[in-house]
């Protein structure tokens, strides 16, 4: 086994790049159906496995943004603003599917928040989870901030059990709750950040724990003849996504190269433009414009499909500047284009661009 690196590599991390790509492909597997060509129980447990994707890289935010001098994360001004102008940009790049569904009157103060596209929560539970962070930081109210977060937390567990028990009753609760969750996952990277006696061991034996918690939900779900996928946030989510983390820091070469280099340049445009390649897939399949991902349509295909379609895509906005500076929220390029500097070529392979806010 690879002998264990300190949770603070100095270097670039190919473990944690190559799960950038993972956790993007796996978002897609979860908005890709309700996956009727298999069991019930194997897509449950299919799209169980990945929940552990949007909380990986709130954390991971957390943990890059991490100060070894503080208890919380070092907020600044242009890293708010860049994800504001990301959440901008998008909110009007679908906003046409939005008006398309729904008509002008959907469009509504939960929209402004949310985002016009459903998948857009990511960007707004952020700004929330670093509002919130700064806000603590600047009254020195970590025992409070720690207070808050667990109780998003276990609120978010709850909710999730009670909504997947009463399937309606508490949907609006579990959303509002989700929007809520950049703060514990920023503070749960920033305690990543800190720790220097865990070993990797105990990383594996959290991953292990919450593949097992994972494995338990689904098969008690699926002898009360409920559907896990439905579960937004079970017990198993915030155990993986602690032990992957913390795992792919200890050691930080176990994955290829050419994974790594996808998951730091893609992971963000696969995140942002996944949603209009499902759409394009289940229009071509169907032989029609659909609004809503049709139940039947097999979610393989759409999952394979749409990957392989955003995939090129982000390998062809990458290469392109001023669509590039757009899926990154870089809003001095968007207004004043410039040849590459060396600065952007630093920031570039030190992650800070065309990765995760």
């Amino acid at each position: 086994m690879p002998t264990p690196m300190p949770l603070s590599p100095p270097r670039r991390n190919t473990s944690i790049d190559a799960l950038r790509l993972v956790a993007a492909l796996g978002v897609i597997a979860l908005h890709a159906g309700r996956y009727p060509e298999w069991p019930a129980l194997a897509g449950d447990l299919w799209t169980s496995a990945f929940r552990w994707a949007v909380p990986f890289f709130l954390a991971l935010s957390g943990y890059y943004l991490a100060d070894s001098e503080r208890r919380f994360a070092k907020i600044t001004l242009p890293r708010i603003t860049r994800i504001c102008v990301i959440f901008a940009l998008v909110w009007v790049l679908y906003l046409p599917v939005q008006v398309w569904r729904g008509g002008i009157g959907s469009i509504d103060i939960e929209t402004l928040i949310r985002g016009s596209y459903f998948h857009m929560w990511f960007l707004s539970a952020m700004v929330m989870g670093f509002l919130a962070n700064a806000a603590f930081a600047e009254v020195k109210a970590f025992r409070l901030a720690i207070a808050l977060s667990l109780l998003i937390l276990f609120a978010n567990i709850a909710a999730g059990y009670i909504n997947l028990l009463r399937p309606g009753r508490f949907g609006d609760t579990v959303v509002t709750l989700r929007q809520l969750t950049g703060l514990p996952c920023l503070m749960a990277g920033v305690a990543l950040h800190r720790l220097t006696h865990w070993q990797g061991r105990h990383f594996l034996a959290i991953l292990a724990l919450g593949m097992a918690s994972c494995l338990a939900e689904v098969l008690v779900c699926h002898r009360l003849g409920l559907r896990a996928m439905d579960l937004q946030w079970g017990l198993h989510v915030p155990l993986i996504t602690l032990g992957l983390l913390g795992t792919a820091l200890r050691w930080p070469d176990l994955a290829p190269r050419w994974m790594a280099r996808w998951g730091l340049r893609d992971s963000l445009t696969l995140y942002l433009l996944h949603p209009l390649a499902l759409l394009l897939v289940a229009a071509l399949w169907t032989g029609h414009p659909v609004k809503w991902l049709p139940p039947d349509l097999p979610g393989l295909l759409l999952w394979a499909s749409a990957s392989v379609i955003t995939v090129l895509a982000a390998a062809i906005i990458a290469k392109l500047p001023l669509l590039n500076a757009f899926m990154n929220g870089d809003l001095s390029r968007l207004l004043a284009p410039t040849k590459r500097t060396a600065t952007d070529a630093h920031r570039a392979e030190h992650g800070r661009r065309n990765s995760p806010p």
